[in-house]
Order: C-alpha cells, then structure tokens, then sequence
C-alpha cells in the first residue's frame, strides 16, 4: 500500500523499517511537493502502525483496522489541516472535524491533492484557509485521551503551513507526546514552519518522481500516444499530481493557446476586444488548467531559450511545437525570453493566491506587447 504513489522506493522502504523495527520518531515531517506523494505516505504509514496483522513492508490491507484506516474513519488516527468558515458557524470556532466528510471525499477522488485543490473543493474563493487556537486546542485535547483500539494515537497534521503562530500551542505536544502517540506532518514549504517545530521532528524529504518510473506508470494507465507522453513528462517535471492532471487536460492544444496569446497580446493596440475575449475564456476554466497552461509556457520557453543558446542542443520540443518556436524568431528573441519566463512565474504564483487572474492576464499581456514592439527594454532578471 506504500505503493499507491509510484516512486519514492527509498523513503517508503525507510519508513516500512521503522515501523517493523519499533523505532518511529514521535514527530514526523514528510516534506516534498504534493504531487510527490506525501499525504498518501502519511495515511498508509499510519495504517501499517495501528494494522492487526502488519507485513515487513506494509499493513495487510485487510484487518479490521486496515479497512477502518482505508475509509479514513479508523478512530485513533486523527486529522488536522487547514480549513474555513463552515456554514452559520464562527471562524474561531470552526475546525477539521467540520470539513470531515469533505476531506474524505477529496482524498479519494485526489491522492495528490494540493492547497489550491483543497480550497477549490470547500468553494473557498478568495478566503485564506489556516489552522485555529481551536483546532490546536482540540487536537491536545485528543491526544491526551487513551486511545480507543489500537496500540497507538496518530496525529495526521496536513499543511503546517498554515498554523502560524498558533504553532507555538503544539510545540510541547511534539517535544513530548503522550505514550504511544505519534505526529505526522506532511508540508511543502519548509521556511513557511516555525524552526522550533522543525527542530522538534524527524525530517523525510521527498524528490520528484523520475521519469522511468513515470512514463512505465502513465503507460499503465492507458496513454499510448507517444508525443503525448513525451509532453506530459516534460512538463510534469518529476510531479505525479501534476501528470494526472495533464491526462485529463491532454486534449488541449497548448501550443496553439500559447501562440493566440502572443498574436493577440501584440495587436492588442488595433483589437482589443480578442485579447479581452481569450483572456475571460482561459480565467474561467478549472485553475488545474490554467496552471498547466502556465506551466507549458515556461517549460517552452526554457526549452526555447536553451536551443538558441546551445549549439546542437536538442530541445524538449514536439515537431509542431518547434514549428510554433519557429514563427516566433521575428519578434521575440532571445533577450526577450527571460522577461517572459518571468511574467509567466508571476501567474503562476497569482493562481496559487487566489489572485484576479482576469486583471492578471491583462497586465501581463500588456507588459509583453510593450516588450515585444520594443517600448519596453528587456531587463536582466536576478
């Protein structure tokens, strides 16, 4: 069941020995890329911890207990993570076991999920989710009681992230849990955590899924096409979320999309009414396609940029989408490049905060056509 998230052999196997072994830390923090596997991680490590009937590498799958864990309804593994107002309730007093039912469904239909999935799934908007006093509180409160079946009380803590100074409030729960009790954490960004609750866990750090592995996986799942595939490990870079979400998005023509961008955003100044039209088109579709747009645009443009740089260099380029790279020479060269690589970052970084993409989109297509039709001078970016 370590399996579910391909790749990551050595980490799973790391913690496999832990659990077999009895040598578990009381606080773990799982640290990598949602679609590197992480939550998944967390939740199959706690079935092999509380199973009845655990094999060396990974729990039975078929016990009481694993039945419970699979359901996520086993009651000594408890979950935290990072949640809104609910309904008629307070912020203050709403916490993870409002969002319950919701967290269940979502992780099922999405293994990998991420912050932005998650938000997209309770209709957050533009709200920012966190962990409250009162969660902290509750979760103490939890682990503080016997546990009801099993040996063991796990703690999931998803996105640390997001409890901020409230951090501070679990601190002597991890330093010093009470017996037989355990705290997962599964987090992105590491800065983003208080040092003193780093300090206080065992760090498994996750990396990008390699591509053999990938593409075996992919194969596996039924896409045959090979420029397909090709396509979808170059722009997925290592991230299996990120590949799943490219087989349900594989019919859109990126490079295509990419190239109307471009046209439209340098004849914005003789047709606007175009660029407003395909920029109110790509800011409504399902942020998971906007952002693989985004994605595919910088991953071209890399690609792009190495080719005109490096003699010999074979680009990471479909045919059609070298013939695209090709129409392109006349206006934008290679000094231009990097400004729109870093227009590019931006948006990706305004989707993942909520941002107005519509205001978004605009600006950035104005700063290209100014970029293109030379009013505005490439400049080196740090």
């Amino acid at each position: 069941m370590y399996n579910i998230i391909p790749g990551q052999v050595k980490e799973k196997a790391t913690l496999s020995r832990m659990v077999t072994s009895n040598r578990l830390p009381h606080a773990l923090l799982i640290l990598g890329n949602a679609g590197y596997g992480g939550l998944s991680m967390a939740i199959t490590l706690a079935n092999h911890m509380i199973c009845l009937n655990p094999l060396p590498e990974s729990p039975c799958g078929e016990c009481k207990a694993c039945v419970k864990s699979t359901k996520l309804i086993h009651p000594d593994i408890h979950f935290s993570f990072p949640v809104i107002k609910k309904g008629t309730k307070k912020r203050e007093d709403t916490t993870s076991k409002d969002f319950l039912i919701d967290w269940r469904a979502a992780i099922k239909e999405m293994p990998t999920m991420t912050y932005s999935d998650w938000a997209t799934y309770i209709d957050a908007e533009n709200k920012q989710l966190n962990i409250n006093t009162k969660e902290c509180n509750e979760i103490i409160q939890k682990l503080s009681l016997k546990s009801f079946e099993s040996e063991f009380k796990v703690l999931i803590l998803w996105m640390p992230e997001y409890l901020g100074k409230e951090s501070n409030r679990l601190l002597k729960l991890i330093e010093e849990p009470p017996p037989n009790t355990k705290v997962i954490m599964i987090a992105e960004d590491q800065e983003r955590i208080l040092p003193t609750i780093l300090s206080r866990c065992q760090l498994i750090r996750l990396n990008p899924v390699s591509d053999e592995v990938l593409k075996s996986h992919l194969l596996s799942t039924g896409v045959a096409d090979n420029e397909a595939l090709k396509s979808i490990l170059n722009l997925s870079m290592g991230n299996y979320g990120t590949a799943l979400k490219l087989i349900n998005h594989n019919e859109q023509d990126f490079s295509t999309l990419l190239l109307d961008w471009l046209r439209m955003s340098y004849m914005v100044d003789k047709d606007p009414a175009k660029l407003i039209q395909w920029i109110t088109s790509l800011s409504t579709q399902a942020k998971d396609l906007q952002k693989s747009f985004f994605r595919y645009g910088l991953h071209f443009f890399r690609e792009y940029l190495i080719g005109m740089l490096s003699e010999g260099y074979k680009m990471k380029l479909s045919d059609a989408e070298i013939q695209v790279a090709t129409k392109m020479k006349a206006i934008i060269t290679y000094d231009k490049i990097e400004y729109i690589i870093n227009e590019l970052d931006s948006l990706v970084t305004l989707l993942d905060r909520n941002a107005n993409m519509k205001v978004a989109l605009l600006s950035s297509s104005i700063t290209i056509n100014e970029l293109m039709k030379g009013k505005k001078q490439p400049e080196l970016i740090a």
